[in-house]
């Protein structure tokens, strides 16, 4: 399971569909709620990746049934899937799963490579999905804390591994987005947020756009680093927050997703490349 391609390297690609293709639809999605198609927990110079290499912070892939054990406490929600153009191993989800079960001609073959890793929420099935595949999944969505309540908040005791290699000149940017942060974990998250939104400059590179690369392997964040000007999207601006915040001590992982417009949970919403994230 840990060999297969980061779903990050095929970032720049569903930006580059667009809107002119349908990777999947989605029913009972609540108003607001993001789609998670997996959560990346190691970078290794060339890509972060799933490693599910054990610990709290990363967890195994494990096989499942129809059923999951889960201890979450949230607001329950129920969604169908029917998948197009979306291809790889990797399931769209919410939250955290209860349960799972596949339609259609597949599904025995679908259920048969069905594995979850349930600290990270991640679904894959090693049969792969394909047009025409669908599921349903109820799973539970966590609250989210309130700023008052992440003022208050420690640093868990969750191990992720560290990243294998690191940009140079990341660590002045980091000294630079944190200086006048106060000590509070949160107040150095926000203190590196508001440093890449306010000093980078976003882009797709897509046709009229100012030039930007696609990928994140070391080089590529180098150059971006070094340049006086930053210059990506939100493939590279995860990347690189999430090794700012492994610099400082802080456990990140990176989730590559969706976050679909629309807030009817009883209507059908389609889901393109113009809805990727990370």
């Amino acid at each position: 399971l840990h060999d297969y391609a980061s779903p990050l390297m095929s970032f720049r690609k569903f930006v580059e569909d667009g809107s002119d293709s349908t990777l999947f639809t989605v029913t009972g999605l609540p108003s607001g709620a993001s789609i998670r198609l997996a959560t990346m927990d190691l970078y290794d110079g060339i890509v972060y990746k799933v490693s599910g290499k054990g610990g709290s912070g990363s967890g195994v892939f494990a096989r499942i049934g129809r059923s999951v054990a889960n201890a979450q406490t949230g607001t329950p929600v129920s969604l169908r899937v029917e998948v197009k153009d979306l291809p790889g191993v990797w399931l769209p989800d919410v939250g955290y799963l209860s349960s799972i079960e596949f339609g259609g001609e597949r599904s025995e073959e679908l259920s048969a490579g069905l594995h979850y890793n349930r600290a990270t929420g991640t679904a894959v099935t090693a049969a792969g999905i394909a047009t025409a595949d669908s599921y349903t999944l109820s799973a539970v969505l966590p609250a989210t804390p309130t700023e008052a309540e992440l003022a208050k908040a420690k640093i868990a005791n969750v191990a992720t591994p560290a990243p294998e290699l690191v940009p140079d000149p990341l660590q002045s940017r980091l000294d630079e987005a944190v200086k006048d942060a106060g000590t509070n974990p949160i107040d150095q998250v926000r203190a590196i947020e508001a440093y890449l939104k306010g000093t980078g400059y976003f882009s797709h590179g897509l046709e009229g756009e100012t030039p930007s690369r696609p990928g994140h392997a070391l080089e590529r964040l180098t150059t971006m680093l070094d340049n006086e000007q930053m210059i990506g999207d939100q493939e590279q601006y995860a990347v690189v927050m999430g090794l700012m915040l492994a610099q400082s001590g802080i456990p990140s992982r990176v989730v590559m997703g969706f976050t679909p417009k629309g807030g009817d949970p009883n209507a059908t919403v389609a889901v393109t490349g113009e809805d990727v994230t990370a």
